[in-house]
């Protein structure tokens, strides 16, 4: 179904419009900067072939990444009173068309469906709009902490292992950014001790916050 095929397919999709606006800088040793596209070297960013790409995955980026999650929830919301109404995961046979949304959540939290694909969409696309890594790795903790933090407040799914897993699985993603962060930093002894100490302080603030949990 259409539903099925949009949460399979929206994300590789999206990734591969937002590295439609991306470039990357050179320096010809005339004090001249050049500017590629970086998903495609053989594109000038200078170019009116550039300008084309861009103006279509433009157009695209609306319809798609942002369009769909905001039509996906209003779907859903049109559909609030049944779906919150249901006694069992999937529903009647009028929400068939809708269960692999709202399926894996309690009927008060249908709305999750829209946040965790804004988050997957935030983590795996929207950070390609940046062209500073600093930014992209400052933009993903903000989202990776955010994801965590969400999960743990809304206890969405509809058993609580599948809490757990989801809350579990956010952890995961935010180590792989914290690696990354340290990957980035400068090589110097104060910048790993500045660093160290921001990140041990982040993870006892919400090892904190989940003990309280």
């Amino acid at each position: 179904s259409i539903t099925s095929h949009t949460r399979i397919l929206l994300v590789g999709v999206s990734i591969t419009i937002c590295k439609s606006f991306g470039c990357t800088d050179f320096d010809d040793g005339t004090n001249t900067k050049l500017q590629y596209l970086t998903a495609d070297m053989r594109v000038d960013c200078a170019s009116d072939e550039y300008t084309s790409i861009t103006s279509y995955a433009g157009v695209m980026l609306v319809l798609l990444p942002v369009g769909v999650p905001l039509t996906m929830h209003a779907i859903l919301r049109a559909n609030k009173d049944v779906i919150e109404a249901r006694t069992t995961r999937t529903g009647g046979e009028e929400l068939d068309h809708l269960a692999v949304w709202f399926a894996p959540y309690k009927p008060t939290k249908w709305w999750f469906a829209t946040f965790d694909m804004l988050r997957r969409l935030s983590l795996t696309s929207f950070l390609l709009l940046f062209t500073s890594s600093l930014v992209q790795i400052q933009m993903a903790l903000l989202l990776g902490t955010s994801g965590i933090v969400g999960t743990q407040e809304a206890a969405p799914h509809w058993t609580p292992v599948a809490d757990r897993v989801q809350y579990g699985c956010g952890w995961i993603i935010l180590g792989c950014i914290v690696a990354l962060v340290l990957m980035a930093s400068e090589p110097t002894h104060e910048n790993q001790v500045m660093m160290s100490l921001a990140l041990l302080g982040a993870i006892v603030g919400l090892a904190v916050y989940e003990y309280k949990w």
